[in-house]
């Protein structure tokens, strides 16, 4: 069976999303200031914008400097034969 990463980290995020959200549910710590949905949509949004600023800002660069670095011959990709 082979499972791409990315989906095994959106089934472990939504998971310990649900545990969390039942958690306070069960449990809560002070009154309800706004409704729940609204609350789960918010941290929904949030992770969402997280996850697109990342890739823009750490991955995308990161993988030009990849590609950079292996063009130039930099590196220990060329000594291994890679």
């Amino acid at each position: 069976m082979n499972v791409a990463p990315d989906t095994v980290r959106l089934v472990a995020f939504l998971s310990l999303l649900a545990v969390l959200y039942a958690a306070e549910s069960l449990w809560p710590v002070r009154p309800w200031s706004s409704p729940r949905p609204r609350r789960l949509l918010l941290h929904l949004v949030l992770a969402l914008v997280n996850t697109v600023l990342l890739r823009l800002t750490v991955a995308t660069p990161l993988a030009l400097l990849t590609v950079y670095v292996n063009r130039q011959g930099w590196g220990l990709a060329p000594l291994l034969g890679l």
